[in-house]
């Protein structure tokens, strides 16, 4: 880090002497600029980067302790070193009250302005990280506020806190975007948000990034949203997708907002957009739905579309726990059924499979209890199964070569490129195709056959967990670990234990 000095003294040849008689680059410094007196560093300090100033206290205009108010009130990140003549002890308590670094009497030898300097620079590096630590304290504890609002947790304190972090929700939209690609990448993702974002904040909420975008026109949210969508796919080919809510004013309707962003983000799958922004009368069956019912949903359509049946059974069952502890009403428990048959039939339709018969939804209906209906939904998941991993199901010739690649292979470093190349593909035409037939992407399809090996490798052998990554291809554990529970909702250890 380079500091850069402003040195301020009304006699020419102190200027010179402190500007060009100093090794200053041997103690990472480098002298900016220099002034006659306060006024003119004033101006110097307005326009230019300044992090030490040393200056006298008698000169005209503009005098030293003056200077040093100004710096105190305006840019405290600014150490300032006094050199006078004048031994007064009212200079000096003045100085102290304006939180001046040092207070040096003229002669100064020059070792004592080094080590002023010395000072002055750990000074504020001290302060840098102390400020770095609050903002990101600030952070932290902004992102857990908002996380509560999704869940629907409004209280007397609500609008204080708000002004707290500086947030109005008079008038916003929510956003929820998905990484179609490793989990690991979701930080990136976050950062290019936030690089991007517009009168805007983000924040994590499971594996997902919900920007908060306080406007009140639509097409603002829309252009930010695009410009994120663009970026990623143009220099990694990584595809990111966008559910909008509608708009919505006060920490109230937070909860709704978050429903129906992620609500949204479920149908981008089977839309040519990456975007899709929430329509209220399509959304209207799920009304009852909270943001954490909406997450779980949307959680168990991937899960089918990618053929996790060890995941949709991990969901399925921790959501009729919560029904079951909750009480919840008749209705509602059968809406969220009827969400359920709903999603279940949009991936059956979209890959091209028979479709589940319309009695589901009719016994959804005549369900007496949620024992009733947690056994409708069981038997229609295991109609969705047998559907989707038949034997007889047939892929185009490049597409099989894949797949078998790929089952051949769990090992290996996979890519997009290195499977094309083994087929005689165009990387892109093969993303398309192997997604448009198999209903996932590559790297879906790659990590779901790496956790079935990681799943049989735990059941039948004896390995430790680093072993078991290792021979699945994912070479860091704790990511194997933290995959390997996203698909089967128990750790390796927990399924091990289980399962044996």
């Amino acid at each position: 880090m380079i500091f850069h000095l402003l040195i301020v003294d009304d006699e020419a040849a102190t200027r010179r002497g402190l500007s060009s008689f100093f090794d200053w680059g041997s103690i990472d410094c480098d002298v900016t600029a220099t002034a006659c007196d306060g006024a003119e560093a004033i101006e110097i300090i307005k326009s230019t980067p300044v992090d030490i100033v040393i200056t006298d206290v008698k000169m005209p205009v503009t005098d030293g302790l003056e200077l040093a108010r100004y710096i105190y009130e305006n840019h405290p990140q600014i150490a300032v070193i006094i050199l006078t003549g004048y031994a007064e002890f009212e200079y000096a308590r003045t100085a102290i009250r304006y939180n001046v670094s040092s207070f040096l009497l003229k002669p100064t030898p020059k070792d004592e302005i080094v080590a002023a300097v010395k000072e002055a620079q750990q000074r504020i590096i001290v302060s840098k990280r102390q400020d770095s630590i609050a903002k990101s304290e600030l952070a932290f504890l902004k992102d857990q506020f908002l996380q509560e609002l999704t869940y629907g947790s409004v209280s007397e304190d609500t609008d204080k806190r708000l002004e707290q972090f500086h947030i109005s929700l008079d008038y916003y939209y929510i956003a929820a975007f998905r990484l179609d690609g490793a989990p690991s990448e979701l930080n990136q993702l976050k950062e290019l948000i936030i690089q991007q974002k517009s009168n805007s904040f983000c924040f994590r909420y499971n594996n997902l990034i919900l920007s908060v975008y306080f406007y009140e026109e639509l097409a603002s949210v829309m252009e930010n949203c695009q410009e994120i969508v663009r970026i990623p796919e143009q220099l990694y080919s990584m595809k990111v997708f966008v559910g909008v809510s509608s708009l919505h004013h006060g920490a109230a309707e937070f909860s709704t907002a978050t429903f129906e962003a992620i609500h949204t983000l479920s149908l981008t799958f089977y839309s040519p957009s990456s975007i899709a922004v929430f329509d209220a009368a399509e959304g209207r069956i799920d009304n009852i739905l909270s943001a954490e019912d909406t997450l779980s949903l949307y959680e168990l359509e991937n899960a089918i579309r990618q053929r996790d049946f060890q995941a949709v059974s991990a969901v399925t069952s921790a959501l009729f726990l919560k029904l079951k502890s909750n009480f919840v009403n008749e209705n509602d428990a059968k809406s969220i059924c009827s969400y359920i048959y709903y999603l279940t039939f949009r991936v059956l339709a979209k890959s091209g499979h028979a479709l589940p018969s319309e009695e589901h939804l009719a016994q959804i209906g005549r369900a007496t209890d949620i024992f009733q209906l947690e056994d409708i939904i069981k038997r229609l998941l295991a109609f969705a199964r047998e559907e989707l991993t038949s034997s007889d199901r047939e892929y185009s010739g490049y597409v099989q070569q894949a797949i078998t690649y790929i089952r051949e292979h769990p090992a290996d470093e996979l890519t997009l490129d290195d499977i094309a190349q083994h087929t005689h593909m165009n990387s892109s035409y093969l993303s398309r195709i192997f997604k448009k037939e198999c209903g996932c992407s590559v790297t879906e399809y790659i990590t779901t056959i790496r956790m079935e090996k990681a799943k049989e490798l735990l059941e039948t052998t004896n390995l430790l967990t680093y072993e078991i990554a290792e021979q699945i291809g994912v070479n860091e554990p704790s990511y194997f670990s933290m995959l390997f529970k996203k698909y089967a909702g128990l750790t390796p250890t927990e399924y091990r234990s289980r399962f044996r």
